[in-house]
């Protein structure tokens, strides 16, 4: 039985550029992965209904306390153990170097309140990742608007510069996607790369 038996349903309010991944099969049960900034666990649904090993670290208190009961409900081996999802910031994960196979840092980073806050937030992730670790990123970004109004609720929007420069040290393993959203005037950035070994 593949992981897609069980059905588009478990996917949830997952972002929609991770069930891509998903379905491409860039995901198996070996890695061990991490949601930085994971919330209540949008992101983490399908991999805890499929038995992977995820790991979670978000600033909300109540947030956390919804995710761990969450996946104690779905898997027994997460009814006891307080470790897998933790209080933490981006910018200081609490996790040991090259331990994660897969990091998620969805929807996370335009939250740094500079650049950087923001370098800080992408050398963490990058810092706890495997080599040929895989880093999921989506956040927003300046392309096509070089002069915008700093009318958005987000302290720092990255450039595509200031991106490309980061992704250059790894491979790329699809093209960064960047998507216009013009009800909300922003851009949003999606990066998938395989970290290199330094």
């Amino acid at each position: 039985m593949s992981f897609l038996d069980n059905g588009i349903g478990l996917f949830g309010n997952t972002d929609v550029y991770l069930i891509d991944l998903i379905i491409k099969g860039k995901f198996n049960l070996s890695q061990k992965i991490l949601d930085v900034g994971c919330g209540e666990g949008r992101n983490l649904k399908w991999f805890l209904q499929n038995r992977f090993d995820v790991y979670g670290v978000d600033l909300n208190p109540a947030a956390i306390r919804m995710i761990q009961m969450y996946a104690a409900s779905i898997d027994g081996r997460y009814k006891n153990e307080k470790e897998r999802f933790i209080i933490g910031s981006a910018g200081d994960l609490p996790f040991a170097p090259a331990q994660f196979d897969v990091i998620i840092h969805s929807a996370v980073a335009h939250f740094a309140k500079d650049k950087t806050e923001f370098i800080q937030w992408w050398e963490e992730s990058i810092k706890v990742l495997k080599p040929d670790g895989i880093l999921f990123m989506r956040t927003s970004i300046t392309y096509l608007q070089k002069n915008r109004d700093n009318d958005t609720p987000f302290s720092f929007i990255p450039d595509y510069d200031l991106i490309n420069s980061l992704v250059s040290e790894h491979k790329l393993i699809e093209p960064i996607k960047i998507v216009e959203v013009p009800a909300k005037g922003r851009e949003m950035g999606v990066i998938v790369l395989k970290k290199q070994s330094n």
